[in-house]
């Protein structure tokens, strides 16, 4: 953790492997997120889920290591329970006893609140920036900017970055890469009427259909 935090005493100017290219400007919303090392982020945030202990969150950097992970990557993505938790911002490799394991472990946590940091996760795996995912949880930039990074979440927002997040997994699951994954999403797709998928998220009206689009892509189906 150390190297990667002294880069900036010794005069070098070049970025950490997976930083934020804009994390020295403001220090505001996303940027104000602690530095994160290439294997574990820093001050996880608990989450007490009933009849499961403590849940951890961290903040993720972006391309975060299983995102570019290399070698054989063949069923990694299968798992999609423990990809979606990844993408909010657990351990992957974490123990079953501290992931979310079934509908109503998420719909607990969207009551409870998932904290800030959750967007954050989603819009750095997506590469977004924080006000368009503002955009997508309809709350304005500057209201999502003033909360803290473990400030919880309504539960409307809460379910919904869950449900993006498990649509995330899902397109893991189907292109296996995450920059791919990416440009699917930011393309104009004539099955949802030209408009990008990465548009719909923002309802879960939206996110159903690009699941399905999702689904008919995994049978084979081009769109």
């Amino acid at each position: 953790m150390k190297a990667e935090g002294d880069t900036s005493k010794a005069g070098n100017t070049s970025k950490p492997r997976g930083s934020m290219g804009d994390a020295s400007k403001t220090g505001k919303g996303e940027d104000a997120i602690p530095k994160a090392g290439k294997t574990n982020p820093v001050a996880p945030i608990e989450l007490n889920l009933s009849g499961q202990g403590r849940l951890h969150v961290y903040a993720k950097a972006k391309n975060s290591p299983i995102a570019i992970k290399g070698g054989d990557t063949s069923g990694m993505w299968d798992d999609q329970d423990r990809v979606t938790w990844y993408i909010l911002g657990g351990n992957f490799e974490a123990d079953e006893a501290l992931i979310p394991k079934n509908d109503m472990d998420y719909v607990e946590l969207s009551f409870l609140g998932l904290p800030k940091v959750c967007l954050i996760n989603i819009a750095r795996f997506m590469n977004i920036p924080m006000r368009e995912m503002a955009d997508l949880v309809d709350l304005s930039t500057k209201t999502l900017e003033r909360k803290k990074n473990d400030d919880p979440m309504d539960k409307v927002v809460s379910s919904q970055a869950i449900e993006m997040a498990s649509t995330l997994a899902h397109g893991m699951k189907v292109f296996e890469d995450q920059n791919k994954l990416n440009r699917w999403l930011s393309k104009d797709n004539r099955a949802l009427g030209d408009k990008k998928p990465l548009e719909l998220m923002g309802t879960p009206t939206g996110i159903k259909l690009v699941n399905n689009i999702l689904t008919r892509i995994e049978e084979g189906i081009f769109s």
